[in-house]
């Protein structure tokens, strides 16, 4: 009987160890696969300077391109990448006023997307184009007409306008194919986030997602600076950010006197400044915010308290923000109220 127990005992062991051999096994293949992802990642992530040109490079490796139409497709980028970047420096000097050489670089994108094969299939326009509304997007015909409306435009500063408004119709089209490539074509709120629950990868998807949401805060930036030129400029009152102009000349239809619009004006000026700051330190959040998500999806360490209190910190700047704003529309409305009841 003893024997036999320990012979049980032995068979009981060898099993055992044979068992934990195979799970140490399994767990370093694991490990070894999840090195190669990782491997894999690093390869295919932060290739360019350019946000869009990286998302052309992304969007070719997920519609499984082989390895010899990457290479190719990637010396293509590179040079464009770099291009990009010359005219983004051009644009922060000053340069490109009319917007003809970033055209051109929207139209050279399209023709490395055609050239190998990445360009969406085509769609439909919403609406026929015409003289009164020429563009797809709402938003860009009700400026068009602010455009021809304005009497401070010329012909020339027309035409010029007409130029910024069709490149920024076709940074809106680029940005709906993004969206159409992530969500599919039904973007309502419960199919998207059935697509985010069932992504296969969640880190990927939530990084694509802060790709669009930096596309598109650039996007209402770009419009709203389209948007201020319809204004002459005696009605800006110096300011260069839209909400303050409105405010500003909203303020011009109160009973303020002429002591008191001198010192909202340099109370807007001042705020003015600390918007812009605050716009940029968003925009510099959200771009922490993608790198986070893309250094976690590559399996690097990331700093949690670092990232939790930069977001902390736009958060707060922000409510700021919007409490200034809530006190000088009630600041301004209490008084045209009162301008009107005279």
């Amino acid at each position: 009987m003893t024997m036999l127990c320990r012979n049980y005992l032995l068979v009981v062991f060898c099993i055992s160890c044979l068992l934990l051999l195979v799970l140490c096994q399994n767990e370093q293949s694991v490990d070894k696969r999840k090195e190669e992802i990782r491997a894999a990642r690093d390869k295919s992530t932060h290739q360019f300077r350019s946000v869009r040109v990286n998302q052309v490079w992304e969007k070719a490796q997920r519609i499984g391109k082989s390895p010899k139409e990457l290479e190719r497709l990637k010396v293509d980028l590179k040079k464009y990448d770099e291009k990009a970047y010359q005219l983004k420096k051009l644009e922060r000097d000053g340069g490109d006023a009319t917007g003809e050489q970033s055209e051109k670089m929207h139209k050279q994108l399209t023709e490395i997307m055609k050239k190998h094969n990445i360009v969406p299939k085509d769609k439909p326009n919403k609406q026929t184009p015409t003289k009164d509304k020429p563009f797809d997007d709402k938003r860009l015909n009700e400026l068009w007409k602010k455009t021809l409306d304005a009497q401070h435009f010329d012909d020339n500063e027309v035409k010029i306008m007409k130029q910024q408004l069709k490149i920024h119709q076709e940074k809106i089209n680029q940005y709906q194919e993004l969206v159409d490539d992530l969500y599919g074509e039904n973007s309502h709120p419960a199919a998207v986030q059935a697509k985010r629950n069932n992504a296969v990868d969640k880190d990927e998807f939530q990084a694509r997602e802060m790709d669009l949401k930096l596309q598109h805060k650039r996007l209402n930036k770009d419009f709203q600076t389209l948007n201020v030129k319809t204004i002459p400029e005696e009605e800006r009152g110096g300011f260069n950010e839209p909400r303050i102009i409105n405010f500003w000349k909203d303020a011009q239809k109160t009973n303020f006197t002429e002591e008191e619009l001198i010192s909202l004006k340099e109370e807007l000026r001042h705020f003015e400044g600390k918007l812009m700051k605050y716009d940029t330190m968003q925009e510099e959040a959200m771009y922490a915010e993608r790198t986070y998500k893309k250094k976690k999806m590559n399996g690097e360490k990331v700093d949690m308290k670092k990232h939790t209190a930069m977001r902390e910190k736009v958060k707060d700047i922000g409510n700021s923000v919007k409490k200034f704003f809530t006190s000088m529309k009630e600041k301004i409305s209490s008084r045209k109220q009162q301008h009107n009841e005279l």
